[in-house]
């Protein structure tokens, strides 16, 4: 029996251009295309009936005209064969008068309209009152297509009978003329087509039908996010891989669904006709119809199976493609709706909050007549601006879990120009402060206890006060916000969305798909070809970009460099760290004590040499397993290890953080399509402690998963504790409850008591070294290129794009200690991945943070009295006190040297450890 991978139904004889395209996209992944036409249609049903052919996909570009081939189409759906847009999908969607019915249900806007039921069921109808359509109005069967039927500015009732008697049997809809506004002297119609998650907008003039791709900058610009997010609500409905649908904003600046969905599209290339669409848009469909068929066939023969459990559900990063949020199980995607019932709703509060900014003002001035004003004052400040969090925690979250969604990508770039607002309408506040005076304010306190709680607020605003400036710069100062985060924002958008990464190559000639999302998960490969491969084609998109990421980076430092003078700091170092009180010290003492400790790097990589059987170690073995069977950990399991582990810190403590992970709906579990890259915790006071992450059922993930938790519980203990002024804290402080939570779950597994299998302590100890590599190596190197980069800036000096890729390659030749090969240009641009370097002087933090959480940790595992009591306090603490003296009083001293050594002595016995293990 002769078995094609594909097989398309077809009679349209302008489908011509499109069924090659398709045909050339399945030949360049090597998969094989049945064409099935009206000539050849009965042998090929014969073939089939008689078991002499098969085919494991199918698209059906025929049925709908020519019942002929509904054969086919029994056959497919017999036969169990995967189709593209199965027909009884797409009969149910043709169905306008079902749809206008479905894409209500699900909140979105359509004309007004009335459904009149098929002639020959009702032929005379009671009166209708056509006056809600206006005087002029759309006549369209149900079930019409290519705008058969339809008449576009109809009258009258003569009008509406005489249509109806057309196609009898059908259902018709009566809808309100839609007349578009105009932006940009263009009317605001668009014909938008999906395509396997991928949204492609075009202009699309009612008058001349001819396309126009949306630009990304007009998405911004002329605020149209909210025709993507509508096309993926629509693409929710309809669950088809490939459709079309018309958009129209309407005068009042609402976006409806005109013609709702469309199946088949028209597909004529506009190189071919004038009215077509695009020809880049038809071959990136192609394309994507394309990797559909490959990733099913390879499923089909059982070359990359998923692997499952009967718990958990598992997400492969390495099998033949990632799911669609909507494939995802609804339990395991954060909980946005505890935030807003809808994207509607965002935007209403959005619209309130932008109402209330100016109210701001109203205190402007008047701050001085009294602790009562005062008062009003903060909380009015205070109440906005946690509605403003609560705005970008969303907007944040649903930007990063699809970052294709362009939509959420427009909304949460509204909230960034919001706060730059709010920042601009508050600026006040500071600077009258100061001129009232400390003694008044403590006078104050004393009469209104109710600012009492404010008293470590008032102490450090008074210990910046030689770096607070008039109301004037702060107020230009506070507006810069917006324009000032552009260019983090655009290598976000450069690297997460504009990026297209080759696939990664097995070393049997096998691709694999690479993304952000995928990258970390193709680095731990046990195929050498894969790793290499991997990071070879991710690092090289970043070196075809190294000019542009250069600027964009530079911009930054440049931004930073412009604060500092303004604000009459020294450097931009001492700039960065006096926000947490941090003295400058704190900063070389870790670069020192690192740098004497590098030879502990240079024995791990012999190590790990010896334990692939590797004659030369590159970077890409960093992360590859050293077992040849991982120890497989579901997110279940990994929730129940990390609340053994945290048993010393209490019942009520673990009783939440399970809450949050089970019931709650805190963490975006698993990879999934447009996915940003990486882990965080993100929330604020009244929200819930969200977590985005891609737990792929390892040890990685298990380690990553604990590690955002402690960022997690850290707020969720603040925002039980602390009023909203003390509702944040320090990076400083925020990296050690992170990283204490992974050092208590390695202490527990790794507990000889315990006795795990080699290949589970193995695993344990490959993510101890992963997190150490990063947080212990990676980020100290990176401190200190971005000192160095700074301080040129300070200097006056140029540095270009390849001064920085020598800057990074040579100070990671320290740490690699002549044990690993150096790729000068790809290690090199390593300083391109990293967004922390767009948030100044972080990254040292994380060395710190790492150094206190183990210290800390090692108190209570060393049954020192009163250890896990004063952890909790630091975590309760939140911004209430300065980070070195909550640490203080948990018991870390982070400005000495001691934490820093006591972790070098853990990362020092986990090679010890390792080395036993692998021989």
């Amino acid at each position: 029996m002769t078995t094609y991978d594909l097989c398309i139904a077809w009679n349209w004889p302008y489908d011509a251009d499109f069924v090659g395209l398709l045909e050339r996209a399945c030949g360049e992944r090597g998969l094989s295309v049945l064409q099935i036409r009206p000539e050849n249609l009965g042998a090929i049903y014969q073939a089939l009936l008689a078991g002499e052919l098969s085919f494991r996909v199918f698209t059906n570009r025929a049925a709908d005209t020519d019942p002929q081939f509904l054969k086919i189409v029994d056959w497919a759906r017999i036969h169990g064969v995967y189709r593209i847009n199965p027909h009884e999908r797409e009969t149910y969607t043709a169905d306008k008068a079902t749809m206008h019915l479905e894409l209500i249900a699900n909140g979105l806007h359509t004309p007004h309209s009335l459904i009149l039921p098929p002639y020959d069921e009702q032929p005379e109808l009671p009166a209708l009152d056509l006056s809600p359509l206006g005087p002029a109005f759309a006549i369209k069967p149900a079930n019409g297509g290519g705008g058969e039927g339809v008449i576009c500015e109809a009258t009258s009732l003569e009008q509406v009978a005489q249509a109806r008697r057309q196609f009898p049997h059908d259902k018709y809809l009566l809808q309100a003329y839609v007349t578009p506004a105009d932006i940009d002297g263009q009317p605001a119609w668009f014909r938008v087509i999906y395509c396997l998650g991928e949204i492609y907008a075009n202009w699309w003039p009612p008058k001349t039908h001819i396309f126009r791709p949306v630009r990304p900058d007009e998405v911004i610009s002329l605020r149209l996010g909210e025709l993507y997010d509508m096309a993926v609500r629509i693409a929710s409905v309809s669950r088809l891989h490939l459709f079309s649908t018309e958009i129209a904003l309407n005068p009042d600046g609402q976006f409806l669904a005109v013609d709702y969905v469309n199946d088949q599209i028209d597909l004529r290339l506009q190189s071919q006709a004038q009215d077509g669409v695009p020809d880049a848009i038809v071959r990136d469909i192609c394309c994507r119809l394309a990797e559909l068929v490959w990733q099913q066939t390879n499923t089909q023969r059982g070359d990359s199976p998923m692997s499952e459990d009967a718990s958990t559900p598992s997400v492969s990063t390495t099998g033949s493609r990632l799911p669609t949020r909507n494939e995802i199980d609804r339990q395991y995607t954060w909980n946005a709706e505890s935030l807003f019932a809808s994207v509607q709703a965002w935007e209403e509060e959005f619209a309130r909050v932008a109402a209330s900014l100016p109210g701001l003002r109203a205190f402007a001035g008047r701050l001085a007549e009294g602790p009562a004003l005062l008062l009003a004052a903060r909380e009015a400040i205070e109440g906005l601006e946690q509605r403003l969090w609560q705005l970008s925690v969303y907007s944040g979250m649903d930007a990063a879990v699809d970052t294709t969604n362009q939509a959420a990508t427009e909304r949460d770039g509204r909230v960034h120009g919001l706060f730059g607002q709010f920042m601009g309408a508050s600026a006040y506040a500071a600077p009258e402060l100061l001129a009232i005076g400390l003694p008044t304010l403590q006078q104050w306190m004393a009469d209104e206890p109710r600012l009492a709680v404010y008293a470590h607020y008032f102490d450090d605003l008074f210990r910046r006060q030689a770096h607070v400036r008039s109301v004037e710069v702060e107020e230009l100062l506070g507006l810069a916000a917006e324009p000032f985060a552009g260019a983090y924002s655009a290598w976000g958008m450069l690297t997460n969305a504009d990026m297209q990464f080759q696939p990664a190559v097995t070393s049997d000639g096998v691709e694999l798909p690479l993304s952000q999302s995928t990258f970390d998960g193709l680095l731990n490969s046990p195929d050498r070809q894969v790793r290499r491969t991997a990071w070879e084609r991710y690092t090289d998109q970043y070196l075809a970009h190294k000019n542009t990421l250069t600027a964009h980076l530079l911009t930054s430092v440049r931004q930073n460099a412009l604060q500092m003078r303004a604000r009459r700091y020294d450097s931009t170092l001492e700039m960065a760290l006096f926000d947490s009180a941090i003295p400058t010290a704190v900063f070389h003492n870790l670069i020192e004590t690192f740098r004497k400790h590098l030879p502990v790097w240079h024995r791990y990589w012999a190590v790990r040499r010896k334990a692939l059987g590797v004659e030369t170690l590159h970077p890409y073995d960093i992360w590859a397993p050293l077992t040849s069977r991982p120890a497989a950990v579901s997110y279940q399991q990994g929730i129940a290890w990390i609340g053994e582990a945290l048993a010393p810190l209490g019942q009520a403590y673990v009783d939440a953080l399970r809450r949050g992970c089970q019931e709650q709906r805190w963490v975006d579990v698993y990879p999934s399509q447009g996915k940003s890259s990486g882990a965080f915790s993100s929330g604020s006071p009244g929200t819930f402690p969200f977590i985005m992450m891609s737990y792929t059922d390892d040890t990685q993930s298990l380690g990553t998963l604990a590690h955002e938790l402690g960022h997690s519980m850290h707020s969720y203990l603040t925002w039980q504790t602390q009023p909203l002024v003390y509702g944040g804290y320090s990076l400083f402080a925020a990296e050690v409850a992170s990283n204490f939570h992974q050092a208590m779950l390695r202490a527990w597994l790794l507990d000889p008591q315990r006795e795990l299998p080699r290949d589970l302590q193995i695993g344990i100890i490959e993510e101890a070294m992963s997190n150490f590599h990063r947080y212990f190596l990676v980020m100290p190197t990176l401190a200190r290129f971005e000192l160095e980069v700074h301080q040129r800036v300070e200097r006056g000096e140029g540095i270009t794009a390849d001064g920085m890729i020598d800057l990074l390659a040579d100070l990671s030749a320290e740490g690699f200690g002549g044990e690993m090969a150096l790729d000068r240009q790809r290690v090199g641009i390593g300083w391109a991945t990293f967004p922390h370097l767009y948030a100044d002087y972080y990254v040292y933090q994380y060395a710190t943070g790492i150094s206190g959480a183990h210290a800390l940790a090692n108190r209570i595992l060393s049954g020192t009295p009163g250890a896990a009591e004063d952890y909790l306090g630091f975590l309760r603490a939140g911004g209430s006190m300065y980070p070195l003296d909550a640490l203080r009083q948990a018991g870390v001293d982070l400005a000495s040297p001691q934490p820093v050594e006591e972790t070098f002595q853990v990362l020092s016995s986990l090679i010890d450890r390792l080395e036993q293990l692998v021989g």
